[in-house]
C-alpha cells in the first residue's frame, strides 16, 4: 500500500541535531564517542550512529553504514526497531530484506508490521506471492488492539478492508460474501471511508444484507452531503467529486437500503451531474484504492 507514514517516519530516522562534519577534520569526539558505545553494543546508541549516517550529519552519508547500524540495534529485539529497519530496507527497495524485518516486527504484534507483511505476501513483493499467507497477517493486523494509525486512520482499518477483499474475491479464504461485508463494515466504522464503495458493490450485487445496504445508504448518504471530502484524491481524480451523490441516488432507483424514490434519486443524480461528469461505471476501488 501506499506508504502514508512514510514521511513521519523518515522524519524520525534522520533526525539529529549535529552539525555537518567540515571536510579534512577529523570525526568530532561525539561522533567517536557514539561509535564506541555503539561498538560496546548499545542498542539505542547504534540507532543513533545510523541515523548519522542516514543524514550525514557529523559523518559522511552513507545509507549502507546507516541500515548496518540500524540493524544492528534492531537485532537487541526492538519491535518498534525491526519495523522501521524494514522500511527502510522497503525505501531502498529492498524488499527480501523489507520482508524479513517486516516478519520479525509483526510476530512482535505491531500492527504496521503485519499489515505491511500482508500486503507483500498478497502482491508477492519479497516473498513468494501466498494470499493464504496474506490473508493470515490481514487477520492479525484486523484484530489487534494495539492502536496504530497510518495517516490519520488506524492501520487496522486498512488490513480490515484487505481481509474483506480477500472474502470477496476467495483468494487465500473460502470466498464468503458475508465474511466479506463484515470486514468492510469494520473498515468503515474504523474509519476507512474507502471501503463503504464496496461495501456498496456487494448491496448492488445482491451480496449483502439488507442491513448492510441501509447502513450504505446512511453512510453514502454523510459523504454525499460533504463533496466526498474524505475519500482520497486518487478517488476524486478518477471518478469526480460527484461519486458518492451518483451511487446514493442509484440506491434510491433501485430501493436498495431506502425506500424506492425516483425524485430522490433524481435530486442526487441532479446534484452529482451539476458538479461534473457522471461516473460511467461502478467504481472498483481496488483500481484506484492507494496500493
Amino acid at each position: 500500500m501506499v506508504k502514508s507514514v512514510a514521511i513521519a517516519l523518515a522524519s524520525i530516522l534522520l533526525s539529529t541535531t549535529l552539525v555537518a562534519q567540515p571536510q579534512g577534520q577529523s570525526e568530532p569526539k561525539e561522533i567517536s564517542d557514539l561509535r564506541k558505545a555503539a561498538e560496546q553494543g548499545d542498542a539505542q546508541k547504534q540507532w543513533d550512529l545510523g541515523g548519522r549516517y542516514y543524514s550525514g550529519k557529523g559523518v559522511a552519508e552513507d545509507h549502507s553504514e546507516a541500515l548496518k547500524w540500524y540493524s544492528k540495534a534492531a537485532e537487541q529485539g526492538d519491535p518498534e526497531k525491526q519495523f522501521r529497519v524494514g522500511f527502510m530496507y522497503w525505501l531502498e527497495r529492498n524488499n527480501v530484506e523489507a520482508a524479513k524485518w517486516y516478519r520479525k516486527a509483526a510476530e512482535q504484534g505491531v500492527v504496521l508490521a503485519q499489515s505491511d507483511l500482508g500486503d507483500m505476501y498478497r502482491d508477492g513483493k519479497g516473498v513468494p506471492q501466498n494470499y493464504v499467507e496474506a490473508a493470515k497477517w490481514y487477520h492479525r493486523a484486523a484484530e489487534n488492539e494495539t492502536v496504530e494509525k497510518n495517516g490519520l486512520i488506524p492501520t487496522q482499518a486498512f488490513s480490515q478492508y484487505s481481509l474483506g477483499a480477500q472474502y470477496e474475491s476467495g483468494l487465500g479464504v473460502l470466498q464468503d460474501y458475508v465474511e466479506a461485508a463484515k470486514w468492510y463494515r469494520k473498515a468503515v466504522e474504523s474509519g476507512d471511508s474507502m471501503a463503504v464503495f464496496s461495501l456498496y458493490s456487494l448491496c448492488l450485487n445482491g451480496k449483502s444484507t439488507k442491513q448492510d445496504c441501509a447502513d450504505v445508504a446512511k453512510w453514502l448518504s454523510i459523504l454525499a452531503n460533504h463533496d466526498d471530502s474524505d475519500l482520497y484524491p486518487s478517488v476524486r481524480a478518477t471518478s469526480g467529486s460527484n461519486v458518492s451523490q451518483y451511487f446514493l441516488g442509484t440506491l434510491y432507483e433501485k430501493g436498495l437500503g431506502v425506500p424506492q424514490n425516483y425524485v430522490e434519486a433524481a435530486k442526487w443524480y441532479r446534484k452529482a451531474a451539476d458538479q461534473g461528469r457522471l461516473p460511467g461505471t461502478p467504481l472498483k476501488v481496488s483500481d484506484s484504492r492507494p496500493s
